[in-house]
């Protein structure tokens, strides 16, 4: 992330776009607590990894 898009991103920033993917995740520990959003910049960048990696559908192919 940070050589590609400059950006530091947490590991609960990827846990919720793991979540907002339907992505497997490990387990919730946010104990129900409300927690932060992830902001739109590093919320495009994590999305773009996934793709990288194959963890999601390229968007682009469709059409």
């Amino acid at each position: 992330m940070k050589e590609t898009h400059g950006l530091t991103v947490s590991t609960l920033n990827i846990a919720q776009m793991k979540a907002e993917c339907g992505l497997e995740m490990e387990c919730d520990r946010s104990g129900g607590k409300q927690q932060p959003k992830c902001p739109p910049e590093k919320r495009e960048a994590i999305l773009d990894a996934f793709r990288h990696f194959g963890m999601i559908e390229d968007d682009s192919s469709e059409g």
